[in-house]
Parts: C-alpha cells; sequence; structure tokens
C-alpha cells in the first residue's frame, strides 16, 4: 500500500509541477523568464514535457544542445535567428541536453558573461532549462541563475 500511496503522491507533485511551469510562462509573457526545471530520468522527462505542451496554450519550442556545445547565448540566438528583434516565434524555449555537455563550466562562464543579453534578445518567451545538471558551485550562481527560478 505503501508504493501505491508514493505513487498517487508523485503524481500529484508532477501535476502541480506542470500547473506552476505553465502559469510562470503565462505570467513572462513580454518579458525574459529563465525558469531551470529539472527531472532526473529521461523518459519522465519526456512525459513531462508533453504534459507541457498539451497543458499550456502557448507554443512552446524544443531545442536539444549538441554535448560539443561551447555557448548557450549563440546556439539558441542561431535556433531563433529567423524571427525579428525579441521574437522567438515560440512562448518558451525548452532547452535539453544540458547534462551531455562535455565543457559545461565554459559552457555557462560564457552563460554568465552574457546573461543580460539574453533579455534583450528573448523579450516575448520564457526559457525552460530542462536536465538533470545540477547548479552546485557553478558560475551560473551569482549571476544567471539570479535571473531564473527553480523547479524540481
Amino acid at each position: 500500500m505503501t508504493d501505491l500511496l508514493k505513487l498517487k503522491e508523485t503524481a500529484s507533485y508532477n501535476d502541480r509541477s506542470i500547473k506552476t511551469l505553465v502559469r510562470s510562462i503565462a505570467m513572462s509573457q513580454q518579458q525574459f523568464s529563465l525558469i531551470l526545471a529539472r527531472c532526473n530520468y529521461q523518459q519522465l522527462r519526456q512525459q513531462m514535457a508533453q504534459r507541457l505542451r498539451q497543458q499550456s496554450p502557448f507554443q512552446i519550442q524544443d531545442i536539444v544542445l549538441p554535448a560539443s556545445v561551447k555557448t548557450l547565448y549563440t546556439t539558441l540566438q542561431a535556433n531563433t535567428q529567423n524571427r525579428g528583434p525579441g521574437q522567438i516565434g515560440a512562448a518558451a524555449l525548452m532547452v535539453f541536453g544540458l547534462e551531455t555537455v562535455v565543457a559545461i563550466d565554459e559552457l555557462l562562464a560564457s552563460t554568465n558573461q552574457v546573461r543580460d543579453e539574453f533579455r534583450k534578445i528573448f523579450l516575448s518567451g520564457s526559457f525552460v532549462g530542462n536536465g538533470r545538471y545540477r547548479y552546485q558551485n557553478d558560475p551560473f550562481s551569482p549571476g544567471f541563475q539570479k535571473l531564473g527560478r527553480s523547479h524540481h
């Protein structure tokens, strides 16, 4: 009976998390918002991302980072470049693959250096980071992560 109770509690928690993310995306329209969402299991991450897309009235664009990526900003900019200034074409970007990046320290340091540029380019949407990388003692903490809200 305990396993069934844990399963129900987990499902309820996941439902609340999806609702919170949808609300956060809605509240961040017309302004940059960094939302860090962590999901520790790939299958669950895929299910949660699909549920987020289904429950959100907003368009969400997926971007998968290659393991060799060196800069987050230019990668996101290149993947959203065909739009006007401040227009990403979707209400949110959902970025996958942060946990696979080989040079994660370099990526985080370069992202921190251009953190104010995110607000200029991504005016009309949210950025949802989704991965298993834990932000502990990294260059994100003092600067870039201050822009974000974390959801686990």
